[in-house]
């Protein structure tokens, strides 16, 4: 079947007739008519449309109803990226970042992390934060981490919130901000979609900010809390569903296990699965372990 697709595929997207839309594509992919979807898809990504090359590119990765094939994947994410589609800059930044199927390349890896967090791709503000955290390209830069961190945390990504708390619970003197850190633990804490212990490791640093604080900063952390949560800066299932012009939502699959010490250890670069537009079909696992 997938070597019948792909030879449909080569065969007719040259003499591809109609001006079939994407969303027309991913209709017929949901329907069950692969072979039709993955021609469209085709013909769309040949034109250059960059949430094709990206799907496209999925596709071929996965071996999804299409033979299994990196080079064909990467050429695609590669296409969608510098389309500026920000989930295949973020995936082909994760194969960068991790020196799978390409060699280990973290500078352009934060390159392309940074195109996608700046179009609201939380992932990515995550991932870049990581990056400036940890010092992975150049020194470290706490005050760029803790910029995108806010911005994935803000926009409800509970590995941000976790990595933030911790960040800004660590820092020391006046670059410490307990206050700030009590509730974004908070948020994390209350991440009900998370499977990877990520709650817990949150509710255990939380904790241990508590013999630092006083009364009275308490006291204001946990009204700060409660205001953001009355104003929607709580978790949320699909924060992707939030970026400017977003065509995607994340896809399901394993999250990484919290194997650190809570209290003093941010989480590492990381990349959930992601899929295309409506449909569910695609889970991406680039940087899993």
């Amino acid at each position: 079947m997938k070597r019948t697709v792909l030879a449909m595929i080569l065969a007719l997207s040259c003499g591809h007739a109609g001006a079939t839309t994407y969303n027309e594509a991913i209709s017929a992919y949901r329907q069950g008519e692969y072979a039709q979807a993955v021609q469209d898809l085709f013909a769309l990504a040949v034109n250059k449309d960059p949430d094709a090359q990206y799907v496209l590119g999925t596709l071929f990765e996965k071996g999804d109803k299409i033979e299994q094939n990196m080079a064909q994947a990467l050429h695609w994410y590669e296409q969608a990226a510098a389309g500026a589609n920000p989930f295949a800059q973020a995936a082909l930044a994760a194969h960068l970042a991790k020196g799978e199927h390409l060699e280990q390349d973290l500078s352009r890896a934060l390159e392309l992390f940074l195109s996608a967090a700046q179009q609201g791709h939380p992932q990515s503000q995550y991932n870049a934060a990581v990056i400036f955290e940890q010092g992975l390209v150049g020194e470290p830069n706490l005050q760029a981490a803790r910029q995108w961190y806010e911005e994935a945390a803000t926009n409800g990504y509970a590995k941000a919130q976790y990595n933030l708390g911790v960040l800004l619970g660590s820092q020391a003197g006046e670059d410490a901000d307990l206050e700030q850190a009590y509730k974004w633990l908070s948020f994390a804490s209350a991440d009900v979609h998370s499977s990877s212990g990520l709650a817990q490791a949150a509710s255990d640093a939380r904790k241990g900010l508590l013999e630092h604080m006083s009364a009275t900063m308490l006291v204001k952390a946990m009204e700060e809390t409660t205001l953001a949560q009355q104003n929607s800066l709580m978790v949320v299932a699909a924060p992707e569903a939030k970026m400017r012009g977003a065509k995607a939502t994340p896809g399901s699959g394993q999250e990484h296990d919290v194997a650190h010490d809570a209290k003093t250890v941010s989480l590492p670069i990381e990349s959930e699965p992601q899929a295309p537009a409506e449909p569910e079909f695609i889970a991406v696992d680039v940087l899993d372990d």
